[in-house]
This record gives structure tokens, C-alpha cells and sequence, in this order.
């Protein structure tokens, strides 16, 4: 049986890096696209709202999505906001 399990994500809403874009796409080699998605999803965005928002396709965001899981070595969503959210962590 599989366990099921919940990931809360808390953001200090004071605390902003000075480029977020720049700060992800350093440390894992995401181009802006997928960058801009990733940081969607880290703000509890949709990968449907995220692609509403960037003016592009479900299926392309859903594209850019795999790709970012690839680069950031993560199966599934809530694993690439863990790994974001490290990052921020580390850089404050």
C-alpha cells in the first residue's frame, strides 16, 4: 500500500531575491521559459494557469515541465518546489 503524503510550502512574502529567474537558471541550466514555469509552480500556480499566464499551450508548458524535471532531476511537482525551495533557503 502506498502512503500518501502532503507537502506544505511556506513563503515569507517579505523575502524576494533580487532575480529569481537568474537565481534558477544558474543553478540548474533552465532556459527563461522554463524558468518562468518553474517559478509559476513554485507560487502554487497551475501548470494550466502557468501557461494561461505565459501566453503559451497546456501542451507546451507541459513540455517545458518534463525538461525542468529532467534538469532538475525530479519526478513530480512537489519535489521541484522542495528543490526550489532549498535553493531560496540557501541564498538568503
Amino acid at each position: 500500500m502506498r502512503k500518501k503524503s502532503v507537502m506544505i510550502t511556506l513563503i515569507d512574502p517579505q523575502f524576494t531575491p533580487v532575480n529569481l529567474e537568474q537565481l534558477v537558471a544558474s543553478a540548474y541550466g533552465t532556459t527563461p521559459a522554463e524558468t518562468r514555469l518553474a517559478l509559476a509552480l513554485l507560487q502554487g500556480l497551475s501548470v494550466r494557469e502557468s501557461a494561461e499566464q505565459a501566453g503559451t499551450t497546456y501542451q507546451t508548458a507541459r513540455s517545458q515541465l518534463q525538461v525542468v524535471f529532467r534538469k532538475l532531476d525530479v519526478r513530480s511537482q512537489s519535489h521541484l518546489v522542495h528543490n526550489l525551495t532549498k535553493i531560496f533557503n540557501h541564498s538568503s
